[in-house]
């Protein structure tokens, strides 16, 4: 009967260190799954203009920047601008991406405050819509963004992998 006893213990302590075992293993791997699964953000990113910046299977490059105050209709209010970016995208999957700046990116300054796309009267703008594998689109975008201030670019989509942000001044 003793014996029986020892040996019933030895094998729930056994299926117990096993499942223990099995646990641990599960945690890690969903730990894993969960890291590689959230948005990478790189946040204030400094680049040099024309320096590509990979977001996932993208690169955008900063190409120029100027500062303009308009005329007509897209005359800026007093105490803002317009930022004009040139900007380069290249698609590098093998997947087309959907290219949308009115929704994908945002100008944020050091006060926390959020520009997204506004009209202007650009000579190239940006056309939005699919890039195909292996192919490259250029065009300006432009931001109503106020004076004296620093600005951060920020590219928010499914096919950048997270937020990715740039430094503009």
């Amino acid at each position: 009967m003793k014996q029986q006893l020892f040996s019933t213990k030895n094998k729930q302590q056994l299926v117990t260190l096993i499942l223990l075992i099995v646990s641990l293993v599960c945690f890690t791997a969903s730990l894993f799954v969960y890291q590689a699964s959230r948005p990478h953000v790189y946040e204030y990113g400094v680049y040099k203009l024309g320096t590509p910046i990979a977001a996932n299977n993208v690169e955008i490059t900063i190409n120029s920047l100027r500062f303009e105050q308009g005329g007509g209709p897209y005359t800026a209010p007093k105490g803002k601008k317009y930022l004009i970016v040139d900007t380069t995208f290249t698609n590098k999957s093998n997947k087309t991406v959907a290219l949308i700046p009115s929704t994908q990116t945002y100008i944020k300054t050091q006060d926390g405050r959020v520009y997204f796309l506004t009209p202007y009267a650009l000579e190239q703008p940006f056309r939005a819509g699919d890039l195909k594998p292996n192919d490259t689109i250029t065009g300006e975008l432009s931001y109503l963004v106020p004076d004296a201030t620093s600005y951060t670019m920020y590219i928010d989509s499914i096919w950048s992998g997270g937020v990715v942000s740039v430094r503009l001044t």
